[in-house]
């Protein structure tokens, strides 16, 4: 196949922007549906947080979980029993010792109003002794929750705890959907079971009388018993009628454009955000995702989401950056758990859950489209070109400044590239069509243009490009930009992104 390079003025790529400004007509507000108001849910739940596992690597303990009582057995992320092809969460007990269980639990934000709702797949290979699914207000304040194999039940805590309602037969080597709905001010829950109320009025919470009216953290437990037993969980879902924590802002500059560093609801993705002028919830909006060392409060070129919103104008990106884990010789800021998955994994695959779970987050938050505009400079690279061969379904559109990527060349499967070589690319449609572009400035020291030797960018390009196209790859361009070095292509790229925005936004 041949290889095409353009050679592009910035000016040249901005003429080209405004004439599809012209050439276009204006975007069509989608209005997004309503979920029906009820006594029962006063105000319609939007999607809070969302577990599927479904990156996860097997035999791994989930990082979007933490772990604890992990005594005689294993809590790892495996395939599921019916379903090759998807992933679960797997709590093995091994041990028949009694005093020995696993424990798994996720803290949020404390949603304080309103109501909540935590819907799990659930599946347990023995009946006779407890395994739970369990809500809390804090660290310590159980208030609801479901115990699976309760004497071949399944029953739900209520009051005190020592009442247990019964909701239905269980049964072993069986899927079930579980959802609890709490009713925060109340204090009173209801439960679901494939998608049958299965209460016949509300439940009084555990600890009701001392229980602050708020959820922040759920809870999934094989219990101690004398029989060895596994118990599966899968596609958690947690939605609220009141979400903490959400940005609305739209502005231009480090003090303005960000309420600060956040943390991921699901995956602890360090990001930034920046919405754009006019933001509404009731219309759909372009999302682009910035793979970054510093974020937001970087020195030049680490700035890069600052610019890019001051650039941005009235384009109507949410700008969304990323502090990307793989990112040569720095541990960005996460914690000590995030360095040991990606110790036991790599730092790709642990970039790979979080930049998903968080486009997954700020498209139910801020009403975003289902595809991100995906870019990186340099060094992020390492994530950039990961998620392009890995997630294509996922991406609307990629573009980079001059970025890494460190195979040793080709479209040899075993070698991808740094920290891809656990996974081969991916066979998705949406991977053959999928616009990939990169950018290098023709004085772009680095880039060593034409050099084939060596592993200056240029070359690293040829080989992401020709990996991509010996599987399925169709539309992988390099553009040479005259009269600029290795730096970010402002212009340029927001021109690409746009250009592409308003093709399908006719």
């Amino acid at each position: 196949m041949k290889m095409h390079i353009r050679v592009y003025s910035i000016k040249a790529l901005l003429l080209l922007l405004f004439t599809l400004n012209l050439s276009c007509r204006s975007v069509v507000t989608t209005v997004a549906p309503e979920i029906p108001v009820t006594p029962d849910n006063p105000k319609a739940e939007v999607q809070f947080a969302r577990f599927t596992y479904d990156f996860g690597v097997k035999g791994v303990a989930p990082i979007e979980m933490t772990n604890s009582e992990l005594t005689g057995g294993t809590l790892t992320v495996e395939s599921d029993p019916t379903d090759s092809n998807n992933q679960c969460l797997q709590l093995n007990k091994t041990s028949t010792i009694p005093a020995d269980q696993l424990t798994t639990y996720k803290d949020f934000t404390p949603v304080v109003q309103g109501t909540v709702s935590v819907e799990a797949k659930v599946r347990v290979t023995d009946v006779s002794h407890w395994k739970q699914f369990t809500l809390l207000a804090n660290s310590t304040t159980e208030i609801a929750g479901v115990i699976l194999g309760d004497g071949g039940k399944m029953t739900a805590i209520e009051n005190t705890g020592n009442n247990y309602t019964v909701i239905s037969q269980v049964k072993v080597n069986q899927w079930y959907t579980v959802k609890l709905a709490l009713n925060l001010s109340a204090k009173t829950y209801e439960v679901y079971v494939d998608g049958t109320k299965e209460t016949t009025k509300p439940l009084a919470w555990k600890n009701q009388a001392t229980a602050p009216g708020q959820f922040s953290r759920m809870v999934f437990r094989n219990c101690g018993s004398t029989t060895a037993d596994t118990y599966y969980v899968d596609q958690v879902t947690v939605t609220a009628s009141d979400i903490p924590g959400l940005v609305y802002n739209s502005g231009t500059d480090k003090s303005n454009s960000t309420s600060g560093r956040l943390t991921g609801r699901t995956c602890p993705t360090l990001y930034y955000i920046s919405l754009p002028i006019g933001w509404t919830p009731t219309k759909k909006w372009p999302i682009f995702m910035y793979n970054i060392r510093d974020g937001w409060d970087g020195a030049p070129p680490n700035d890069g989401p600052q610019i890019f919103a001051q650039k941005r104008g009235n384009m109507p990106f949410i700008i969304v950056s990323v502090k990307t884990k793989s990112i040569v010789g720095t541990t960005n800021g996460y914690p000590q758990n995030v360095l040991d998955y990606c110790s036991a994994t790599s730092d790709q695959l642990f970039d790979e859950i979080a930049v998903i779970e968080l486009f997954r987050q700020i498209k139910a938050d801020y009403n975003g489209e289902d595809k991100f505009y995906w870019d990186g400079f340099s060094a992020s690279g390492h994530a950039f070109w990961p998620l392009v061969m890995w997630r294509p379904e996922y991406i609307a559109a990629a573009c980079c400044s001059a970025c890494n990527y460190l195979g040793t060349g080709g479209p040899d499967p075993a070698d991808l590239g740094r920290g891809m070589t656990s996974k081969g690319v991916s066979n998705a449609p949406e991977r053959i069509n999928l616009p990939v572009k990169q950018y290098t400035g023709a004085n772009d020291a680095v880039a060593e243009i034409g050099v084939t030797t060596g592993k200056g960018m240029w070359q690293q390009f040829m080989n992401a490009k020709a990996t991509c196209e010996a599987h399925g790859y169709t539309n992988v361009s390099l553009d040479i930009l005259p009269g600029v070095g290795h730096q970010i292509h402002f212009d340029a790229e927001l021109a690409y992104f746009y250009a592409h925005y308003l093709s399908t936004h006719p």
